[in-house]
């Protein structure tokens, strides 16, 4: 396949204010089973009142190409066109007794 578009979609967060940098890519060829190691790119911070949160995302290919006949595909035609996850996020919490503890706060 050639001309893959793979996009990045953000599906739910808790605790921390994002910004996407970089939601898109395209891999001029990927060849069937092959790993194609790419990243996007967002700034994250934790929100100051509650320390830690999470990120739900879906990473899904848009379009591809055939590179021998030419044929256009979208994600309607692949059998497992996208794949999602979750980051959590964790961070300090200073107690009343001035001790920190590590807290990954989630609803």
């Amino acid at each position: 396949m050639g001309d893959v578009e793979v996009r990045l979609y953000i599906d739910e967060s808790y605790g921390i204010t994002y910004n996407v940098i970089q939601d898109s890519m395209t891999i001029s060829r990927l060849a069937p089973g092959e790993y194609y190691p790419s990243e996007f790119t967002l700034n994250i911070v934790d929100d100051q009142d509650k320390p830690g949160g999470y990120l739900k995302y879906r990473i899904g290919i848009i379009s591809a190409r055939r590179d021998y006949t030419g044929e256009s595909y979208t994600s309607n035609d692949m059998e497992r066109g996208e794949v999602a996850a979750s980051i959590i996020f964790c961070g300090l919490n200073s107690t009343q007794t001035g001790q920190t503890s590590l807290t990954c706060e989630l609803p």
